[in-house]
């Protein structure tokens, strides 16, 4: 890697970390589905939006798509928790990763 360009590394780097925040998203909503009780089932369209949303975030040509479902997904995830009497900074961190992926793609092309 001595070779690479500074840009060229930042494209790997952000590449690595997009995948790891898509299979964390996906694995948490994969969760949250298993877990769900009859009493939270409106739960479980929301995991599935965020599944289908973060898939969309990891390819290019779907990622801003992929962006605008996760923080719809994130904010209302948030409006439900910060009900239930929580705060949900989690989120915050998640949409704020979400949107980093997204502009640091487009500053590296």
């Amino acid at each position: 890697m001595p070779n690479d360009s500074p840009n060229a590394s930042a494209v790997r780097v952000l590449g690595a970390y997009r995948a790891t925040f898509v299979g964390c998203i996906v694995a948490l909503s994969v969760v949250t589905i298993a877990r769900q009780s009859s009493a939270h089932a409106h739960i479980v369209p929301i995991a599935i939006t965020e599944i289908v949303a973060a898939l969309l975030l990891l390819f290019r040509p779907t990622q801003r798509a992929g962006l605008v479902g996760l923080l719809v997904v994130f904010a209302l995830a948030g409006a439900i928790t910060v009900a239930s009497g929580q705060w949900p900074f989690h989120l915050v961190l998640y949409a704020a990763s979400a949107v980093t992926i997204v502009l640091l793609d487009g500053a590296t092309r």
